[in-house]
């Protein structure tokens, strides 16, 4: 399995997802509301992504100190953050601790936000498989 640095447009864009559904992270006794503590929960996000490359490589590369964004250029859809979620638990995950840390916690909350969401914006009532499905469960 390979790792890299995931681009910080990448950790700016689940962050401004995270600010545009006002998203609050309680987790392991911290609270991190995404309307004020942007920089914080990014810088969390990069840590663990650095960590994560550095244990896969053996190295030892600081991570970047992370300053917000907010200027993404193209309107991402919901099912694009789900998958750059995907993408960062891919590259994130080399730690033995990671499903245990803030940041796998911080992405696995946006990514079910996400998720919702698309479910929610989903016109699931017109599919096939809506229309195939029985009205009433019966046996």
């Amino acid at each position: 399995m390979s790792a890299f640095i995931v681009d910080k447009k990448h950790i700016d864009a689940m962050c401004k997802f995270a600010q545009d559904h006002n998203m609050i992270f309680e987790m392991d006794g911290f609270k991190f509301h995404s309307a004020i503590d942007l920089n914080h929960i990014g810088q969390i996000l990069v840590n663990q992504n650095h960590a994560s490359v550095n244990f896969r490589y053996s190295e030892f590369e600081a991570p970047y100190v992370y300053q917000f964004s907010p200027e993404i250029k193209t309107k991402l859809s919901t099912m694009q953050i789900v998958k750059a979620c995907h993408c960062y638990r891919y590259q994130s995950c080399e730690t033995k601790d990671f499903k245990e840390t803030v940041a796998f916690k911080i992405c696995e909350k946006i990514r079910e936000t996400a998720l919702s969401h698309y479910i929610a914006e989903c016109e699931y009532a017109n599919t096939p498989q809506y229309d195939a499905a029985s009205w009433e469960i019966t046996q």
